[in-house]
């Protein structure tokens, strides 16, 4: 009986990773193609400022580091790709790295740049200094041949910078639909902007940890 339920288990944790890893590169896609494409036709949200060197080169970075980020580490996911083609995995690991650390500092520039970014500034700070720390245990762990280590905290990593994604399709959806029962649209806003990271990395350490 104990073995059926561990197969049961099994079988449900394999059909989970098949869909995950199907969704996140297909998100990873659209939402590079969407936002990319705006910003190269110089449509920046209003609060950054105007001038180029001042303001919108460290938005640029921001964004092609994230998006390196969110495409590349979508296809690390793959374990097809993992034993088939180890030398692309390696690359593509390092690029994700430096990536992380070129968005996460361009972040904290942006961050003291943007004049509506007050509300959500300590969640962005949070889940932006957490991102550093996986990605950095994550080259740490591999390094030290800990693979289960450097999954996990990659793993991480990825949630933090996908929480770029998150915020974005719930400016898509509106927070009044997501959180309607929050009246003030400050303390909404501030909540889903938490909420956005919060959920997704207790979702995936409740899986790595206990699952």
């Amino acid at each position: 009986m104990t073995e059926k339920r561990l197969s049961t288990k099994q079988k449900y944790q394999h059909i989970l990773l098949i869909i995950v890893r199907t969704l996140i590169p297909v998100f990873a896609i659209l939402f590079v193609t969407r936002f990319i494409y705006k910003y190269l036709n110089n449509k920046f949200p209003s609060d950054y400022g105007t001038e180029f060197w001042d303001n919108h080169i460290w938005f640029i970075l921001h964004i092609t580091g994230g998006s390196l980020v969110i495409i590349l580490g979508s296809l690390q996911f793959s374990a097809f790709l993992r034993r088939k083609f180890m030398p692309y995995h390696r690359i593509a690991g390092k690029i994700y790295i430096w990536s992380s650390i070129i968005s996460i500092f361009t972040l904290y520039i942006i961050l003291q740049k943007c004049t509506n970014c007050e509300p959500g500034w300590t969640s962005k700070f949070f889940v932006g200094t957490l991102w550093l720390i996986f990605t950095l245990s994550a080259w740490w762990t591999v390094l030290h041949k800990n693979i289960k280590s450097h999954r996990q905290f990659m793993t991480r990593s990825f949630v933090c910078a996908s929480y770029f994604v998150i915020v974005r399709i719930l400016d898509t959806v509106g927070d009044t639909n997501i959180l309607p029962f929050i009246k003030d649209p400050i303390v909404r806003y501030v909540d889903g902007d938490w909420l956005s990271w919060l959920v997704p990395l207790f979702i995936v350490e409740f899986y790595q940890s206990w699952w």
